[in-house]
């Protein structure tokens, strides 16, 4: 207990305690909105009705609490003030918008509003400057005033011409237009952009390149018009008059230069710069601009007809820029301009805000670019720096302030200033105090770390000032190079050992208290590689598979954690992608190699606490990597060399190289230019054609295949223009449209044009007279020219030109013919050749010779054409060409003397067998024939018919095919029948052809084929046959299915549709056991016993009549009721049978039940004819039999189908079972069976 005197003591160094523990932090205040414009412009109360309202925005941050006040042109401002007492509202105009805010609003603004505003935020640690904000009141003055006299002007036609504005004062600067103005049209607005003759300077002036007649205004007036966006203005004056003189004839002028904007312009950095060139002349000139020395940047630079656009300039920019105007009347004339590009100030290091506890250090860094170079002025809560009092705890070392020791009073606001005459950076940052006793935000708890592998244990502390931080593990002191102590309180433990297990305590201590943490630390056991990747290198063909190996072990405590994964070239391999797959034992498979997989394969063991490595190379052989760094060096009119550097060849020597080419006539299309095969060539030269722009890649090709493409060259290859090389090629005629000479050649593409102003020229001669013609459409290749003459001969030559001359390949003569006719000779005496016989495919014909001169074919002979055409349809023609050939002459007659016409002896072939024909000849040029021959009748024997026109298998069992076809299109004779044999298919061996069944009616389209192996391919062929012989097989592939498994069908409730057969031949009176067996061809199924089936008659043993024995009289009365019970029984089927139409049914389903059907080929049911499905020509999957495929399942092959075994009144039967016709299914006599 402590003694008396000892209490005020200890109540004084609490105090004392109490008074030692500061606040937190003292935080200065720091501006966080203001104005983000320099310039704000108002309209100004003279100038608008409406309550115009400014707003000069300011808020800041900071501890204690933040006042406010605003400089105006560096002067206390005071909103105050009575002077800002509005007259209209009688309240004050200018406040402050938000309390605990410093934006100012100003209203009903007037003149002396205008100045520079300053926002100042001020507590007791500093004062914070917003940027300066310039307020200026807009202005629009009026334009001065001319007589119509002084603003005249005469111009002669094609003179040029300035207009002048002299726009008035305008803040912010105006925009400027011309207008022509009408009494009574109004202002039409002056469009100059895209006119090359018409133009506006920098300052406002219109000036006409040369004057046209449309310039005259008689009745209006041109007037330059400027409008101030701020006020909503727009200003009009300074009017012109243009008076033509001289008449309308032109004058022609040569090129002079009208204006040129400034010569040496100061562009600043990231800002648009303009130079303008204005030319005079008639006719108009045509402007270019270059930049001299230097390339074009196409993205920035962007030259328009009189004007020069560089947007966000930059430094690189600066030089020299020319424009150059021409016409045709002088040589060019030039304006040069130099730009020199200088840029405001722009942070190299921008100063920052700093938070720093008592007896620390902090510094600011300040440091800034441009062109000039900037000053750099460094303030104090707004006073600079050196109007404070000296301290040796602030110094200045390369553009950082440095502040030693701070006491909580040097809380301040640091502002620096960066200047040039381009503009200023201004930064307002805050230097706050912190003091308050150590904290450590990440405790340590526990922490768990592999063996051999550093640790960092976690203390992140806070305190101001810094604390003194030291580890302890148990009692002992934490010291030497086994441990690295972090600033921030964290201790780094290097090469973890099962030793330093344990526990560990961080202490942190400084002016103002102390604390501390303590945590455990568990070392377990390194994770190994037991098993590295196998094998260590592999090398594979592309497109083959790669394989590797590996396992790992890790502590017992963490081998639930063991994971591990495989890494290509450092990068993780994609599990994504179906190429890669990660076997259940850690194995990497690679699928479908490429390029793409060569490299370093790593697998990676890891647990979560430390990881195990071992690596492997695969090698893949494959096509080599694309080319690259292809570049050109400069294009020649023929010749353009080509560089690149070669890829990787991917383990596979590199072959040669294949050059591609593409231009911007066909730029999709890439055609070969040519191949090096020099596999160490890294250039080439490549012949090219003048006036195209061509672009290049490169592929590379070794074993194992081509490269992909290289990317195309950068750079355009562009050749100047030339003569065309070449001239049209294949040129003939044309002599199919008469009245014409047509000239006929292959179009040049435009690759081989050379040069602008592309044409053909077409040269006609005949009979010393030339007549040119000139196509200038490339496209176009035939010139039609009229003529009076009929196949006559003209010289003709076609040549190529452009604007540089003709081609230079020489001019082909060629000898063209104007159009043929219709020839003026008629063959006759056209007849069978005696002694011939016509077969049923070729006759023989003979016919008078015609005359085949020239004159009277009117073209060049060609022969013959023998036309034929059925009798009974002689609008349908079909030719025989006979080309011509020797004429045979007649001997002549001794005895008359006189020449015999010559006999053309031709056969015709492929004539339609069993056909009546007519036919006759005519006489042919190349596009005409003459009159027609007499005509013959002609009868053609019978034939072979053509391929059935179709066959397909309707129904496939294990055994059989049901097939279908139709008859052939041409029968050519009368069809007898047809005959179908079959080959057995395995694999690739077809086997021998099966004797044919044959099928003597000519109607029968369907059969059914038997006795085949189950599951088994089969080739089936089927004939047409005349009298004549069979024609030309039609074939097809089939398979037959696997066997049913064996059933046979259950009875049901009785139906009113039954099928039943004759059975002739047995004995009266006689009990009869009776089985229905279903066949295929090869296999049988039995039905179950009917044994109660017995004949209608007599017994043998039976003695007298049996009229009037007592059994035949009841037997009688018996029947006579069951028929009455069976009409009854009917009646209500039949009503019940109304729910479901059979009939109609069936109608929608394309049969007619109602109508026989006949025989239905081979007693095949209509069942299995018409499946529920339609057959395809071959199944080879089981799975997809058509209903009805099997011999055994299905309910209707064979019309086996047991009336008796489904219900739903027979509509399922008569929907898809079975039928007969109804005469067929009438009761059944005494002989007659159900089954």
């Amino acid at each position: 207990m402590l003694p008396h005197r000892s209490i005020p003591l200890l109540i004084l160094f609490l105090y004392i305690q109490a008074e030692e523990l500061p606040p937190r932090q003292s935080q200065p205040p720091t501006i966080i909105l203001q104005s983000e414009r320099s310039v704000k412009y108002f309209k100004g109360s003279s100038k608008t009705t409406d309550r115009e309202l400014v707003e000069l925005p300011c808020a800041a941050v900071g501890s204690p609490n933040i006042t406010f006040q605003w400089l105006k042109d560096g002067e206390i401002f005071n909103p105050d003030d009575p002077s800002f007492i509005s007259k209209k509202t009688n309240i004050t105009r200018v406040f402050q918008s938000k309390e605990g805010t410093g934006t100012l609003v100003l209203s009903e603004l007037e003149s002396e509003d205008s100045g520079i505003y300053q926002c100042i935020a001020s507590n007791a640690f500093g004062k914070s400057y917003s940027r300066q904000v310039h307020l200026v009141e807009a202005k629009l003055g009026v334009f001065k005033s001319l007589s119509k006299e002084e603003g005249t002007y005469k111009p002669v036609l094609g003179e040029s011409l300035k207009l002048l504005c002299d726009p008035p004062e305008s803040i912010p600067p105006p925009k400027i237009d011309w207008v022509r103005y009408d009494a009574e049209d109004g202002f039409t607005f002056i469009t100059t952009k895209g006119d090359d003759r018409i133009e506006m300077d920098f300052e406002g002036n219109l000036y006409f390149a040369n004057i046209q007649q449309q310039d005259d205004n008689y009745k209006e007036k041109y007037g330059c018009s400027v409008n101030n966006h701020v006020l909503s203005g727009t200003s009009y004056g300074f009017f012109s008059w243009i008076d033509i003189q001289g008449g309308d004839s032109q004058i022609q002028f040569p090129v002079t230069l009208l204006y040129q904007s400034q010569k040496e312009v100061i562009g600043i950095k990231g800002r648009t710069v303009k130079f303008k060139c204005i030319f005079g002349g008639n006719p108009t000139p045509t402007i270019q601009w270059n930049r001299i020395g230097g390339e074009m940047d196409n993205t920035r630079m962007m030259p328009e007809t009189h004007e020069f656009v560089i947007q966000k300039v930059q430094v690189e920019d600066a030089g020299e820029y020319e424009c150059v105007g021409t016409n045709s009347l002088s040589d060019p004339h030039k304006a040069k301009f130099v730009l020199k590009v200088e840029y405001k100030p722009e942070w190299i290091t921008e100063p920052r805000p700093v938070e720093k506890g008592v007896e620390e250090e902090a510094s600011f860094a300040c440091d800034a670019d441009g062109i000039p170079k900037p000053v750099i002025k460094w303030f104090s809560n707004g006073l600079p720096l050196e109007t404070l009092p000296p301290s040796d705890r602030r110094r200045f070392v390369n553009n950082q302030l440095i502040f030693q020791n701070l006491t909580r009073d040097e809380a301040q606001v640091i502002q620096c200033n960066a200047s040039n005459i381009h503009g200023y950076l201004w930064a307002d940052v805050s230097l706050s105090i912190l003091a308050f006793k150590p904290e450590i935000k990440i405790p340590l708890t526990m922490v768990k770390v592999a063996e051999d592998q550093s640790v960092v244990l976690p203390c992140e502390t806070i305190g101001k000032p810094h604390p003194v931080i030291y580890w302890k593990k148990g009692v002992q002191k934490l010291e030497g190079e086994h441990y690295i102590p972090h600033p921030s309180g964290n201790l780094t433990l290097k090469n973890a050992e099962k030793s330093d297990e344990g526990s560990y305590t961080c202490y942190a201590q400084n002016k103002y208290g102390s604390v501390e943490a303590t945590g455990k630390l568990i070392v377990r056991k390194k994770t190994e590689i037991t098993s590295p990747p196998f094998p260590k290198e592999q090398q594979v063909n592309f497109r083959r598979d790669a394989h590797f190996q590996c396992s790992a072990t890790t502590d017992d405590q963490e081998s639930k954690n063991l994971r591990i994964t495989w890494l290509h070239n450092g990068i993780p391999v994609d599990l994504h992608n179906p190429d890669v797959k990660i076997t259940d034992a850690y194995g990497l498979i690679l699928k479908n190699t490429s390029s793409k997989n060569t490299g370093n394969y790593t697998c990676v063991a890891t647990n979560g606490l430390d990881s195990a490595s071992a690596s492997a190379q695969l090698n893949v052989i494959a096509p080599p990597d694309p080319p690259r760094d292809i570049t050109l060096s400069p294009c020649q009119a023929r010749e353009a060399e080509l560089h690149w550097n070669a890829g990787s060849d991917n383990f596979s020597p590199i072959k040669y190289f294949i050059i591609e080419y593409n231009n911007t006539y066909k730029p999709e299309k890439w055609k070969e230019a040519g191949r090096v095969f020099d596999p160490s060539a890294t250039s080439h030269s490549i012949t090219v054609s003048p006036h195209v722009s061509y672009s290049f890649r490169v592929i590379a090709v070794n074993d194992m295949g081509q490269s992909q493409p290289s990317k195309h060259s950068q750079l355009p290859c562009q050749t100047p223009p030339a003569p065309p090389d070449k001239r049209p090629s294949n040129v003939t005629d044309d002599r199919s449209k008469p009245g014409f000479l047509i000239i006929k050649w292959d179009i040049m593409e435009q690759e081989d044009h050379n040069g602008e102003g592309f044409a053909y020229q077409v040269v006609i001669k005949r009979n010393g007279k030339t007549e040119p013609y000139i196509i200038d459409d490339w496209k176009i290749g035939r010139k039609e020219i009229p003529v009076d003459t009929v196949y006559e001969p003209y010289e003709v030559t076609v040549t190529a030109r452009n604007n540089l001359g003709v081609s230079a390949e020489p001019a082909y003569n060629f000898i063209a013919y104007s159009a043929e006719a219709e020839p003026l000779v008629t063959p006759s005496n056209f007849e069978l050749v005696p002694g011939k016989e016509v077969t049923v495919k070729e006759a023989w014909f003979q016919w008078d010779a015609v005359d085949t001169s020239p004159a009277m074919m009117r073209g060049e002979f060609k022969g013959y054409k023998i036309r034929y055409w059925q009798a009974d349809n002689p609008d349908l023609k079909t030719e025989i060409f006979i080309p011509k050939a020797v004429e045979t002459i007649s001997k002549v007659s001794k005895r008359r003397r006189r020449r015999v016409v010559p006999k053309f002896i031709a056969a015709a072939s492929n004539l339609p067998p069993f056909s009546n024909l007519e036919l006759d000849v005519v006489a042919v040029n190349t596009h005409f024939a003459s009159n027609g021959s007499n005509s013959i009748n002609l009868t053609t024997p019978e034939g072979v018919p053509d391929q059935v026109s179709y066959a397909i298998v309707l129904v496939r069992g294990a055994h059989h095919f049901l097939l279908e076809w139709g008859q052939p299109k041409k029968v050519n004779g009368i069809l007898t029948g047809y005959e179908i044999g079959h080959q057995k298919i395995d694999g690739l061996v077809v086997g021998e052809m099966s004797k044919p069944f044959k099928y003597d009616d000519p109607n029968q389209n369907r059969a059914f084929l038997g006795g085949l192996e189950e599951r088994s391919e089969y080739r089936i062929f089927i004939w047409a046959k005349t009298k004549i012989g069979s024609g030309e097989p039609y074939y097809l592939d089939a398979k037959t299915a696997q066997p049913a498994r064996e059933s046979v069908w259950k009875k049901g409730p009785d139906e009113t549709l039954y099928h039943w057969s004759n059975i002739s031949g047995l004995e009266t009176a006689t009990r009869y056991e009776v089985r229905i067996v279903a066949s295929n061809g090869k296999d049988k199924i039995v039905s179950d016993v009917k044994s109660d089936v017995i004949t209608a008659g007599a017994s043998p043993l039976a003695e007298g009549g049996f009229v009037t024995a007592g059994w035949f009289i009841g037997m009688m009365v018996a029947i006579a009721v069951l028929i009455l019970i069976l009409i009854i029984v009917c009646f209500i089927k039949r009503s019940r049978g109304k729910a479901y139409h059979v009939q109609e049914k069936e109608r929608l389903n394309g049969a007619d039940p109602e109508g026989g059907e006949g025989n239905h080929n081979n007693d095949i049911p209509r069942s299995e004819v018409e499946p529920l499905t339609k057959s395809p020509d071959s199944f080879d999957n089981d799975n997809e039999r058509p209903l009805g495929g099997s011999e055994t399942d299905s309910m209707a092959e064979y019309g086996d189908v047991d009336p008796s075994k489904f219900n739903e009144d027979g509509s399922f039967i008569g929907q898809y079972g079975g039928q007969k016709a109804p005469s067929e299914a009438a009761a059944p006599s005494a002989m007659s069976t159900f089954v």
